[in-house]
C-alpha cells in the first residue's frame, strides 16, 4: 500500500540522518559544561541548593564529563547568575567560576572551547572567557586581547597567539576553540579557521577558570554570557565536530 511505502521510506531516511555529535562520544573528554542543563547548577558550593529561576546565582557547576572537574565560586558576590535563555551572565567586576584542584590533560592533541555572548564587545584591555593557561607553563586562553578576540597556548619557554577582528563578532555571539597538536592547528567558528604551524603547547596543571583569565598578563573579567565549554584531548575531527557542537549550544 502507498501508505505503507511512504512510512518504510521515512524510516529509511530518518535512519540515513547523520547524529549531532556530542562530546560524550569522546574517549578523551577531560570537562564539560552546559548551563543549560539546570540540573548541573547549584546555588551554593556544597551542591544542596539547586539553581531554580532566571537570577540565582551559581556557586556550583558540575563537570558533565564524570571527572569531577567541577567548577566553584565561595565568594557569594563573585558568582555568575543563571538567565533563563540558558546561560552564565558574568558581571565583568568579579564574578569566575574555577576548579577547586588543577586540571590535568594529556599532551597534544587537546581542544578547549566554549560558546559565549558578549555584554558588549570589549574596545580595550586583555582577559579570558576559559583558560587553563600560566604564562610560559603551558595550557590554553580563550579571551581576548586589545579589544579582539584572542587564543594563546604555550609551553615553558615561549607562546603562541592568534588574534581575530572584532567584526567576526559583531553579532556579540561568538564560539571560540584552540585544536593543539603537532600541527599546530587552531579554530575559531566566527572568523573561519586558522592555521598554526608551530607546536608549542605544553599540558598546564593549572586550575580551570571561567569568566577570566590566566594568562600573564591577560586577567581581564569577561562582560557577557557563557553557553557552554569542552575540554578534551580528541582527533582532528573531532575537534571540528566539537566546534560544531559549541555552536549549537549559541543562545
Amino acid at each position: 500500500m502507498l501508505g505503507m511505502n511512504n512510512s518504510i521510506t521515512t524510516i529509511s531516511m530518518c535512519r540515513r540522518r547523520p547524529v549531532a555529535f556530542s562530546p560524550a562520544s569522546l574517549s578523551g573528554l577531560v570537562a564539560w559544561y552546559v548551563p543549560s542543563e539546570i540540573s548541573t547548577l547549584f546555588q551554593d558550593v556544597e551542591g544542596t541548593m539547586p539553581v531554580q529561576s532566571d537570577g540565582d546565582p551559581v556557586g556550583l557547576m558540575v563537570d558533565k564529563s564524570g571527572n569531577g572537574n567541577h567548577v566553584y565560586q565561595s565568594n557569594v558576590s563573585a558568582r555568575p547568575i543563571f538567565r533563563s535563555s540558558g546561560q552564565l551572565e558574568f558581571d565583568g567586576v568579579d564574578d569566575r567560576l574555577e576548579t577547586a584542584h588543577p586540571i590535568v590533560v594529556p599532551d597534544s592533541p587537546v581542544f578547549m572551547g566554549c560558546a559565549f555572548q558578549h555584554t558588549m564587545l570589549p574596545t580595550s584591555g586583555n582577559g579570558g572567557i576559559m583558560s587553563d593557561a600560566r604564562f610560559r607553563k603551558g595550557g590554553i586562553l580563550l579571551g581576548w586581547e586589545g579589544g579582539c578576540p584572542a587564543i594563546v597556548h604555550n609551553n615553558m619557554v615561549s607562546e603562541r597567539k592568534r588574534t581575530f577582528t572584532t567584526q567576526a563578532l559583531s553579532t556579540r555571539h561568538g564560539v571560540m576553540g584552540a585544536f593543539v597538536a603537532p600541527t599546530g592547528f587552531h579554530y575559531q567558528s566566527d572568523a573561519g579557521e586558522l592555521a598554526e604551524t608551530s607546536n608549542v603547547f605544553a599540558t598546564a596543571t593549572s586550575p580551570l577558570w571561567i569568566g577570566q583569565g590566566t594568562q600573564g598578563g591577560r586577567f581581564g573579567l569577561f562582560a557577557g554570557c557563557f553557553s557552554g565549554g569542552v575540554y578534551a584531548s580528541c582527533t582532528e575531527n573531532e575537534a571540528r565536530g566539537l566546534v560544531r557542537y559549541l555552536q549549537s549550544c549559541r543562545r
